[in-house]
């Protein structure tokens, strides 16, 4: 069961009022170095709400409501995920998780879907409950976020934090949100570049093996297929790509040919003649 938890791309976020001054003095910053409004422009868009923190983005449920929907959904034996980009929306996700008790993980691994916005907290918590996040990398160098200023504490896809601290990982596309190409999202997690060229918050990139897995191996672990399929080992599922120009930082890398459960289904034009 898929449910939504804020608003994409009105994320649900809650600033201290330190990360909003700090995110707007680089707005500016960025704005006068590229010579034009958008950076201010894409700020605002986020239709900020002050108070005691800054919160901005649409937030679908209450905490309270949160808990309920996730409690029966979990109590009619579904497996559950949650749409949650915000670190707002990610906070009231985690503690309805929580509080649906030991029946969260019966059906399968409990998902935030995108989990763009973590600081270090709400990783150790999804690390202690064990929650899949399921990631978008590509997503960083969609234009839109070019002229958006990073938030101190709130790096975008803290992939690294999340490695680190055991928590599984999958790499997803979102399409047609974004690029279909998993080579295209590995990079960018390998890589953190921006559609401006410019590398954002690099400690949070992976290595090759790291972005590989989460498109592999980690997938099919978070979905309960890595008994059939998801690595090279005997009795599995041969369902595999043949990639040439796979080192380094992907530049040259194309798929060379395809093959499901052991039948070619690809063959790039004058590489491999079809087989099985």
């Amino acid at each position: 069961m898929k449910l939504v938890f804020d608003g994409a791309p009105g994320c649900s976020m809650c600033l201290t009022w330190w990360q909003s001054i700090g995110a707007s003095v680089r707005t500016m910053a960025l704005a006068m170095r590229l010579g034009s409004w958008d950076p201010v422009r894409t700020m605002m868009s986020a239709e900020p709400r002050f108070g005691r923190e800054v919160r901005s983005g649409i937030a679908i449920y209450r905490r309270e409501e949160a808990e309920r929907v996730v409690r029966g959904v979990v109590e009619r034996g579904f497996s559950v995920a949650t749409h949650a980009i915000g670190n707002e929306a990610i906070d009231v996700a985690l503690s309805a998780y929580a509080a649906a008790g030991a029946g969260l993980h019966g059906a399968g691994v409990p998902r935030i879907e995108h989990a763009s916005f973590l600081d270090p907290e709400l990783v150790r918590r999804m690390a202690g409950a064990g929650v899949a996040a399921v990631v978008q990398p590509s997503m960083i160098a969609m234009p839109m976020l070019s002229t958006a200023s990073p938030i101190s504490g709130l790096p975008f896809f803290p992939l690294r934090w999340l490695v680190d601290a055991k928590v599984p990982v999958v790499g997803s596309s979102d399409y047609p949100v974004d690029v279909f190409d998993p080579l295209a999202g590995m990079r960018t997690a390998m890589l953190r570049r921006n559609g401006l060229g410019t590398v954002v918050e690099p400690g949070q990139a992976l290595t090759l093996d790291e972005a590989l897995a989460m498109y592999t191996r980690a997938a099919v672990e978070v979905i309960g297929c890595a008994a059939e399929a998801g690595t090279l080992e005997v009795g599995k599922r041969a369902d595999l790509a043949l990639i040439e120009g796979f080192e380094g930082e992907l530049a040259a890398a194309r798929v060379v040919a395809t093959f499901v459960d052991g039948v070619q289904a690809f063959a790039a034009a004058g590489d491999i003649a079809a087989s099985s």
